[in-house]
């Protein structure tokens, strides 16, 4: 399973069915999951995330991984539980909120502690909202 790379469809309230693959995307959204490793030390090189919901159970210090692309509505959730801060970036051209509540230059980086998970979500295009827990 993994997250679409674009927002649900909207159907009109009425009665008619829904296709089965459209349901299979609004669970994937939800439950997804994925064991991901950091790499690389730019935005090029981190490693993708693909699930809604992501565990970093390993991985060098200040190693990356990337938030997939943004659209208003998407939600990822990251467990930092390696023994090292990692980096975590934005798609290419989007925009995360770091530490100090501001948002980071485009394509920039924010970290991630170590025993620390956090949940971005997407409000606005190119924009992820973060907010970490201990």
């Amino acid at each position: 399973m993994s997250i679409p790379k674009s927002p649900p469809q909207n159907y009109t309230s009425s009665r008619q069915l829904i296709a089965g693959s459209d349901i299979n995307n609004l669970s994937d959204r939800v439950c997804s999951f994925q064991t991901l490793t950091p790499t690389g030390a730019t935005q090029a090189t981190a490693a993708p995330i693909d699930a809604a919901n992501v565990e970093i159970p390993a991985g060098a210090a200040a190693a990356g991984i990337r938030l997939p692309i943004s659209y208003p509505g998407a939600e990822v959730c990251v467990l930092n539980n390696s023994a090292n801060t990692q980096n975590i970036y934005p798609g290419v051209g989007d925009q995360v909120q770091n530490a100090a509540n501001a948002y980071a230059a485009a394509n920039a980086a924010v970290t991630a502690a170590t025993n620390t998970s956090y949940i971005f979500i997407c409000i606005k295009k190119g924009f992820w909202q973060r907010t970490a827990t201990s």
